[in-house]
């Protein structure tokens, strides 16, 4: 329900104008940047085609949280051959 709404929002929203085919996904696997990786790179069952861009957005943390948790994001960019646009949020996620 979540991921639907938010593709119809960007879809009918400042996005419309570029006609951008936006979809949403959900994969189960322990490993979360393999499994978008391969999502967005081969497309998914319910796809016939692979994607042209990933686009993710960070919780900003910071350099220690990040080695004690780990940065899908992070491991993501180091492993796809697709283009990616990275969305930090306006303010840290500690801040919150």
């Amino acid at each position: 329900m979540y991921l639907s709404d938010v593709t119809r929002r960007l879809q009918e929203g400042e996005y419309a104008p570029y006609k951008c085919n936006i979809s949403s996904s959900i994969v189960v696997n322990t490993d979360i940047a393999g499994a978008l990786i391969h999502a967005a790179e081969q497309g998914t069952a319910e796809e016939l085609e692979a994607h042209d861009v990933i686009v993710m957005a960070t919780h900003g943390r910071g350099a220690p949280q990040r080695w004690v948790m780990g940065s899908v994001t992070e491991r993501v960019l180091g492993a796809t051959k697709l283009p990616m646009l990275i969305v930090r949020p306006t303010e840290p996620s500690s801040l919150k």
